[in-house]
């Protein structure tokens, strides 16, 4: 599945965290494909991909978020690139529960928090990236 040019925006007031926090777009068992979108949330996190679910972004904007931009967890990959995460209230990029993404060549700046958080086993493999203004 290929979806391009998409805006996604959530809203909403609950406080959940982790992987039962609200968000705009959940990417669970599956591999879609999203090329220039942008992705925000007052209702928690951005995107969050959970389940051992494997999608790819491109070019995609994650910001102004409640809580994180992307949040990786429950043995998620994939991979981010070419893609700008900022001005998040949590971190922009967060990795746990054994999930291990690949952040390639991504601008990840300006967060409330940090710019990327590992927790709980998480990895990842991030490549020439810019993180800065955190």
């Amino acid at each position: 599945t290929m979806v391009q040019r998409l805006a996604y925006r959530a809203k909403n007031t609950d406080n959940l965290r982790g992987v039962h926090a609200l968000c705009a777009l959940e990417v669970s068992n599956g591999s879609a494909s999203f090329r220039e979108c942008h992705v925000s949330s007052d209702a928690g996190i951005g995107v969050k991909v959970i389940s051992c679910a494997s999608p790819s972004f491109f070019k995609c904007r994650f910001s102004f978020s409640k809580q994180e931009g992307i949040f990786f967890g429950d043995g998620a990959t994939g991979l981010v690139e070419d893609c700008q995460l900022f001005s998040c209230t949590g971190a922009n990029l967060h990795i746990e529960t054994g999930a291990d993404p690949i952040i390639h060549r991504c601008k990840i700046y300006e967060s409330w928090s940090c710019g990327v958080r590992v927790t709980d086993k998480g990895k990842g493999l991030l490549i020439e990236n810019q993180i800065f203004s955190c």
